[in-house]
């Protein structure tokens, strides 16, 4: 195995691309022995002066900065941005006014995983409260066949969906149980 260390690295990446550096990790983890300098103590990781040499960064937060593809940036729109607009626009809101509406947008956008996991959430706990409040209206005598079971049971739904809004879950038990 060849002698590795920091001065005499020649493996090169236009910048920061995680497929290049990672090419160049394997060559050199192939190819230098235990106990160089470009690898942490006992390990085999790669230290933070090795990736700054493979990537020529000098440490400083200005250099070393490459672009991102265009077809990467439009792929990434197209795949996952747009789909989660039409989504999102879809799903309801409260109406207060083009300013909110704007920045509610731009953040689901903006974190699109915690978004969608948070709205799936909402959308789970609502069916569980209308399953619960449809469950109240039969053991409270309205019956499916009474013509006040679908406004009864939507109510007591919404009235729990807001407890849970409000942080006071705890709360609906002792609703639940009010006769």
């Amino acid at each position: 195995m060849a002698n590795c260390s920091l001065t005499t690295i020649s493996n090169r990446t236009k910048g920061f691309e995680f497929a290049g550096l990672y090419n160049v990790y394997l060559d050199l983890n192939r190819t230098c022995a235990w106990g160089s300098d470009i690898f942490l103590d006992k390990t085999r990781m790669l230290t933070n002066a090795a990736c700054e040499r493979i990537t020529g960064n000098d440490g400083s937060i200005w250099t070393g900065w490459t672009s991102y593809p265009i077809p990467d940036i439009w792929n990434r729109i197209v795949v996952w941005k747009l789909p989660l607009l039409q989504l999102l626009s879809q799903f309801p809101r409260p109406p207060l006014g083009p300013n909110v509406e704007t920045g509610v947008m731009m953040h689901l956008l903006g974190d699109p995983i915690d978004s969608v996991s948070s709205i799936l959430l909402s959308l789970a706990i609502c069916q569980e409260r209308v399953e619960r409040a449809k469950k109240l209206c039969i053991e409270t005598g309205t019956g499916k066949s009474h013509p006040d079971y679908t406004r009864r049971w939507k109510g007591l739904a919404i009235i729990m969906v807001s407890y849970d809004e409000c942080g006071a879950s705890e709360k609906i038990q002792s609703f639940c149980n009010t006769q």
